[in-house]
């Protein structure tokens, strides 16, 4: 007998696997494919290597119905390194959606999945890979959704990309 926990395993890796295999045969169809199995497939992908499932990934994002908390956070995960601004705007979508109905597939808070493009973005930043503009847009978002920031890195950087952008009253 198979515990539990395996055979979600089990049935995530499969799901994955036809996902991917559809996608890059041009044969994957969102109409005719449930949230349940993009989100046992994006759960094994976040155990996996999210990176190796990027395309698959965005592509699922793309639809409506597949923009859960739980898709948009690892899909963020995935194009990180290779996308920020991307990845940053899916994670403030994730921490918004996360706020209003909270995912237990994901099992992380709004507020930190904030945090975590708050520190994307300052580490984008101080790499140049992202503007002053963007930083100060998701540290908006942050805020809405988390509140007042108490990491002295993060005011640091927030502090930073507003003299940046010539906005030193703040």
């Amino acid at each position: 007998n198979l515990r539990p926990g395996l055979l979600d395993i089990f049935v995530g890796i499969l799901a994955l696997r036809d996902l991917d295999y559809r996608f890059k045969h041009n044969e994957l169809e969102p109409e005719k494919t449930s949230v349940f199995e993009v989100e046992l497939a994006t759960q094994t992908a976040w155990r996996d290597v999210p990176e190796d499932w990027v395309g698959l990934l965005r592509y699922l994002v793309q639809s409506e119905r597949f923009r859960t908390p739980l898709t948009l956070y690892v899909t963020a995960l995935a194009c990180a390194e290779n996308s920020p601004a991307d990845a940053l705007e899916l994670l403030i979508e994730a921490a918004r959606l996360q706020n209003e109905d909270d995912d237990k597939r994901l099992g992380i808070e709004a507020g930190t999945i904030a945090e975590q493009a708050a520190k994307l973005a300052c580490n984008a930043y101080a790499g140049g890979r992202l503007d002053e503009h963007a930083v100060l847009d998701v540290f908006d978002g942050f805020q809405r959704i988390a509140g007042q920031c108490a990491d002295d890195e993060l005011e640091y950087c927030c502090a930073t990309a507003l003299m940046a952008a010539g906005q030193k009253e703040k």
